[in-house]
């Protein structure tokens, strides 16, 4: 029995997927649930597994983009069978799969328009050899197969043409990662028909949170605001606004591997340890190239955070159906460690004087995460560690200007104090 190696459709934005990776050569066995190969949507990787034991033969190889639904490969139940195939692989079947996976797989990723996908559909063109890439319409492939009824372009229109396209083929190129377009995507989606603008407050952070629990905690009281400002988790569309029912905080990262949001569902009921153990595992995710969908979607704000890049200040973009979006700058090198909060709004769903209310507040919020002062070696000997009973001097001696001594108030009103060390922050 011969089973088709069909790519499966993962979700509703992508017509191809790239295969990056086979993981049983060609020939080989495989058990139910061993994994075949990973494939690359537009927003994530995904794993697909043998559903039957069998022997695999493949049939398109990695790098390649192939539409949804493409046979890939095949999945025999014997040995024999697959000698048999190999053996009369020039069978008809064979010849008429090779022809449709030639058209549906081009050098490149490609989308359709309706007006294309009409005009294949109607007139059943050769596609091949054709060079088709990107975004192709009705016009591209006319223009390429030389139709007569191919419109051509107005002086206007030529007189718009940009300088350099003429000289495209100079030049060395690269085809656009799925997951690439998909950011392309949804970011010309945010800036699409919105009024964006901005608004920045500022506030010094070298006696609040430490590095370390600086993004955990500004996404807890960000999260928290939202809850009680559920208009800033909505979006504009068709002279309606939509609002979200959930605070679900995208967060991007670009580790050198271009852009990805993940999204933290529900970070609203979330602790900031919660926090903190939410983009821990999404670092790892992204660094294994192993996002989920699920971990990719349903963002109803995004927060981008370039504080560690010494990047005092920045506009961000909005993302797709979202109305806003957090950008959280700082440099460390100037006194104070100045950092910025910038939200990038959409004027048709937020105004002004509400957006300068809701990052205010953010600010004051903030600002009371005060974790003591700097350490001064002169300082009265009675302040000592309430966990580890070290000493101001002994601190100081030990970590000079990096030493810090946090104020701590527990549940009955009483000051204490807690060092650096003891706090884990460092």
């Amino acid at each position: 029995m011969r089973i088709d190696l069909s790519v499966p459709k993962v979700n509703s934005n992508d017509d191809y997927v790239k295969i990056l990776r086979w993981y049983v050569k060609d020939g080989a066995a495989v058990r139910k649930g061993d994994i075949i190969v990973d494939f690359e949507t537009s927003k994530a990787t995904f794993e697909f597994e043998a559903e039957h034991d069998g022997f695999v033969k493949q049939s398109s190889a990695e790098e390649e983009t192939v539409a949804i639904g493409a046979v890939i490969g095949y999945l025999f139940s014997t040995v024999e069978e697959l000698n048999q195939y190999v053996s009369t692989g020039a069978s008809a079947g064979q010849t008429a799969e090779k022809k449709q996976k030639k058209q549906a797989v081009v050098s490149g990723f490609v989308r359709y328009s309706d007006d294309a996908k009409a005009y294949i559909e109607e007139h059943n063109p050769n596609l091949e050899n054709l060079g088709l890439q990107g975004l192709v319409t009705k016009r591209t492939i006319l223009a390429k197969l030389n139709k007569k009824d191919a419109p051509k372009k107005s002086e206007n229109e030529k007189s718009q043409v940009s300088p350099a396209s003429a000289d495209n083929d100079k030049y060395r190129n690269t085809d656009v990662s799925p997951s690439k377009l998909f950011e392309i995507a949804q970011l010309e989606a945010g800036q699409r028909d919105n009024i964006s603008s901005s608004l920045t407050v500022q506030l010094n952070t070298e006696r609040l949170f430490s590095p370390h629990d600086r993004l955990p905690t500004i996404l807890f009281e960000l999260a928290q605001l939202l809850r009680e400002n559920p208009a800033m988790c909505s979006y504009y569309d068709g002279k309606k606004v939509y609002y979200y029912d959930e605070v679900n905080i995208g967060v991007a990262l670009d580790l050198d591997n271009q852009l990805k949001v993940p999204v933290i569902q529900k970070a609203d009921g979330l602790s900031i340890a919660d926090l903190e153990q939410k983009i821990a595992y999404f670092i790892d995710c992204y660094l294994d190239n192993k996002f989920s969908y699920k971990d990719l979607t349903a963002g109803s704000f995004t927060v981008t955070d370039l504080s560690g890049e010494n990047i005092f200040s920045f506009q961000p973009l909005i993302n797709g159906l979202q109305s806003a979006i957090l950008g959280i700058g700082m440099d460390s090198d100037l006194p104070g460690k100045p950092m910025t909060l910038t939200m990038v709004f959409d004027h048709k769903v937020h105004s002004g004087a509400a957006i300068s209310n809701f990052l205010n507040q953010l600010k004051f919020r903030l600002s009371k995460y005060s974790t003591g002062e700097n350490v001064n070696p002169d300082a009265a000997s009675e302040v000592v560690c309430s966990k580890c009973f070290t000493d101001v001097k002994t601190l100081h001696e030990y970590y000079k200007n990096e030493a810090v001594m946090y104020v701590n108030v527990d549940e009955k009103g009483k000051q204490n104090y807690i060092c650096h060390i003891c706090s884990g922050g460092y």
